[in-house]
């Protein structure tokens, strides 16, 4: 790994760096989106030091969403919306998904009858298909409420009035048609840029055989996987997917696809340490700007 590293070629590395950090400003960009439709006017600066503060909890809990439960306390406790702050950020969590879902899915229907990827593509497909579908039933809060189960299941809950404040906080997004266009094109143009990072960082590393096109449907396939609840922050379950994508195009693959994994990781490490100091720094307060009248 460590020659592997070595021999990558300066630009590769320092623009694929680059391109990362695109990404996290314009996932702070979405974010922002989501607050603003919720009537929260948060200043950019500290929606960007919260969101460092989540991406460094992000890599240093075992999971992939304590930093979010981190990044909405601290959010909810700068305002008085706290139900429509805890929202934005289980929606701009699953605005990602979408992204990398509709990527996916779009590689996978290209791939459908590729000789090497077809097979992967076609279960992805399903995968997202159950997942769109998913989406659509819970949103729609008439057929969300015919189901006889859920609503016996519901009726039992203490604290269920709260949980329908926060539903209806949750649902009221999809009344923002403008902003949920926005945001879904802000999460594919992410998607796409995490791409090309893996892309630069693959031909860097050697991997000559696998065209650019084709990268757009290894990689989102690959998230898809890694987006597993069942490692450390995906550790392991991404290095997997990885391995096995690439070998379907050249067995000799193997290795580098996982340091390729590692590498990507590193740098959405790196850039996540710097969530520590910003931590440090935070001053507990209100995070909305002052609107003049």
């Amino acid at each position: 790994m460590g020659r592997a590293v070595r021999q990558l070629p300066l630009f590769n590395l320092v623009t694929a760096f680059s391109l990362y950090g695109l990404v996290l400003l314009l996932g702070c960009l979405r974010w922002v989106l989501l607050l603003h439709a919720f009537q929260i006017r948060v200043r950019f600066n500290l929606a960007f030091q919260l969101l460092f503060i989540g991406l460094f909890f992000n890599n240093m809990m075992p999971s992939l969403t304590g930093g979010d439960v981190v990044k909405g306390y601290y959010t909810a406790k700068g305002t008085s919306k706290k139900m429509e702050a805890v929202a934005s950020i289980l929606l701009d969590r699953f605005f990602g998904f979408c992204g990398m879902f509709t990527l996916a899915a779009v590689g996978s229907l290209f791939a459908w009858s590729h000789p090497v990827l077809g097979g992967a593509a076609r279960i992805v497909l399903v995968g997202i298909f159950i997942f769109f579908l998913s989406v659509i039933l819970f949103l729609n809060q008439k057929i969300f409420g015919r189901v006889r189960f859920l609503k016996n299941v519901f009726d039992k809950i203490k604290g269920r009035d709260g949980i329908v404040k926060f539903y209806e906080a949750l649902t009221g997004v999809k009344h923002h048609r403008g902003t949920v266009l926005k945001v879904w094109l802000l999460s594919i143009i992410i998607q796409a840029l995490l791409v090309i990072v893996n892309f630069l960082l693959a031909r860097g590393l050697g991997i000559s055989g696998v065209s650019f096109g084709q990268f757009f449907v290894i990689i989102p396939i690959a998230a898809c996987i890694s987006a597993m609840p069942i490692s450390f922050a995906g550790w392991g379950i991404g290095e997997g997917a990885y391995r096995s994508l690439f070998m379907m195009f050249n067995p000799a693959y193997g290795a580098v696809a996982v340091i390729l994994s590692i590498v990507y990781r590193l740098i959405c490490l790196i850039y996540s340490l710097a969530g520590l100091p910003l931590y440090l720094m935070y001053r507990e307060g209100a995070i909305e700007k002052e609107v003049v009248s």
